[in-house]
């Protein structure tokens, strides 16, 4: 069962533009669009640097690959936080990590479920 087949779970569309490979940031290879397990930490604003949350990213589109610099809009599902249910709002932007690495730069467009 995947994050978003919960019952329990927040479901957002967002646009997430991936940085370009970097020394400190951005990734260093593709995501491959078509598996479904890309499970990157979510910072938010509010969180210190090391404090995230963990959303499932499934991808909207028909590619196959998203490279360092492309940008993409996708549905993410967390698992309910009360405290993230309570500050999420259209127009929050956020930073995409794999592990203390920023990768990308997230946007919410929309709630879907809480």
């Amino acid at each position: 069962m995947s994050i978003m087949d919960r019952s329990k779970n927040t479901t957002v569309r967002a646009l997430i533009e991936f940085l370009p490979t970097g020394e400190k940031e951005g990734r260093r290879t593709p995501i491959n669009c078509k598996l479904s397990y890309y499970r990157p930490d979510h910072n938010f604003p509010w969180l210190k640097d090391n404090e995230m949350y963990m959303g499932q990213v499934s991808f909207t589109d028909d590619r196959e690959l998203l490279f360092p610099g492309d940008s993409a809009e996708v549905i993410i599902g967390f698992c309910s936080y009360p405290e993230l249910d309570a500050k999420l709002k259209p127009g929050i932007t956020w930073k995409v990590k794999e592990g203390m690495r920023t990768v990308g730069i997230g946007k919410l467009i929309e709630i879907i479920s809480m």
